[in-house]
């Protein structure tokens, strides 16, 4: 009698490969059968089924599930003269092709996250590391280890050292900073894949369920000093969802109006300045580079007799792209002036004396406005983070001078959960 036993059936799991090319990265309908580190040979099957050649030997390195099989090495499938096929060699009976197939679904087991790299900044925000902006960083978090995949292969493992959401629901960009810098600047269709077990999905997922009812309440913004209007939540808002009070009076939320704006030189050595200071009094603020060892930046003067925004010039090696780094990071100026660069602001600024910002309105409304955040030499659908009191003191009825230091000032919001 012949066996029946399907550990006694010896068997062939195989699958076609749809793409063709000399490619780590081949395309493949059912993924089922493999693991990483599985040994497969890449078959050339004949019309019959039968086995033509044994095109290549190669190892698995990853797996987009039900998409792709990545291997260690390139493995040329433009050579068969038949229909390639990829045959795992860990697998010689039928039961164990069964167990890979139709066993239960284990708490430990693991699901795939395949996250795409939008565009990357390399030895950021250390040498050695690399920040890379994704759409949704939902379920990343530090500590986590990745893969970068491609189109021809895949990086080797690196460790999620932070993440961040960076902006709102219209501009779809996270961050993740990794231990590694790669370069994927080169690579075809490059993208984040993380393994998690089915239990930590699981459990990330709820936290961020538990969050959507838990808006940010009574968050203290910085102490009042008589001469601020603008302030910074600790995390991104939502649009329209912050209510803001002022020693327990809870102020009206309003519109920003036409903010005083200037852009000074020109190209890619071009910087304009966008004040925070709401209406007119934006138009009081002066902005200026001088000549001057580093990347010094000063803020003097106060609300009432304006402000300038001074930055040196690195003894006119500083470009553009550097200054305007350097002013949205200042803890005094990023209160007075966002700064975006002209072009690609790779080059050196020419030092200017202090000029002021024009074009500001008092056509807001309200008592406060909400105003993005500038990312990635952008302000439009970059996620909100700034509140900016309107000041007018000819209108009854609005507040007529800063906060003073003696007020407490405190803010709800919802924050952006996910980016997308």
């Amino acid at each position: 009698m012949g066996q029946t036993n399907l550990e006694r059936t010896y068997f062939e799991p195989r699958v076609e490969i749809t793409t063709s090319g000399n490619l780590a990265r081949q395309e493949v309908g059912f993924t089922g059968y493999y693991r990483v580190g599985d040994t497969v040979e890449i078959l050339d099957v004949g019309p019959n089924g039968c086995v033509i050649s044994i095109l290549a030997l190669a190892t698995i390195a990853a797996i987009e599930k039900d998409t792709a099989l990545i291997f260690s090495a390139p493995v040329d499938t433009s050579l068969a003269t038949g229909t390639p096929y990829a045959q795992v060699r860990n697998i010689d009976d039928g039961q164990e092709a069964v167990d890979r197939l139709y066993r239960t679904i284990q708490l430990g087991q693991e699901c795939q996250i395949i996250e795409p790299i939008l565009d990357q900044a390399l030895n950021t925000p250390l040498a050695g590391q690399a920040t890379y902006d994704v759409g949704d960083i939902g379920y990343f978090r530090v500590g986590d280890v990745v893969l970068i995949l491609h189109d021809n292969g895949a990086s080797s493992t690196a460790t999620v050292l932070a993440t961040s959401r960076n902006a709102d629901e219209a501009n779809n960009a996270g961050t993740i900073v990794i231990n590694s810098s790669i370069d994927t600047s080169t690579w075809t269709n490059p993208k984040f894949q993380m393994l998690l077990p089915i239990c930590t999905s699981i459990a990330r997922l709820k936290d961020d369920i538990d969050s959507i009812d838990q808006p940010i309440e009574n968050e203290d913004l910085d102490t009042p000093d008589c001469s601020n209007t603008v302030y910074e939540t600790d995390g991104l808002f939502k649009a329209a969802t912050t209510h803001l009070y002022l020693d327990g009076r809870k102020l009206r939320l309003g519109t920003m109006g036409t903010r005083a704006v200037r852009t000074l030189g020109a190209g890619d050595a071009a910087l304009t300045y966008t004040s925070m200071i709401l209406g007119t009094n934006g138009n009081a603020t002066d902005v200026s580079v001088t000549s001057g060892a580093g990347l010094v930046v000063t803020v003097t003067g106060n609300f009432v007799n304006g402000y300038l925004v001074d930055c040196t010039d690195n003894g006119g090696a500083a470009t553009a792209a550097q200054v305007a780094a350097a002013i949205n990071a200042n803890a005094a100026a990023k209160r007075i002036v966002q700064v975006q660069y002209g072009g690609t602001g790779a080059n050196p600024v020419v030092a200017f004396a202090a000029t002021s910002l024009t074009g500001g309105l008092n056509n807001g409304t309200g008592d406060y406005a909400e105003l993005p955040q500038i990312f990635e030499n952008k302000i439009v659908a970059t996620g909100y983070k700034w509140v900016s009191f309107w000041i007018l003191p000819d209108e009854r009825n609005r507040l007529n001078k800063p906060p003073r230091n003696t007020e407490e000032l405190v803010i709800d919001y919802r924050r952006i959960l996910y980016n997308a």
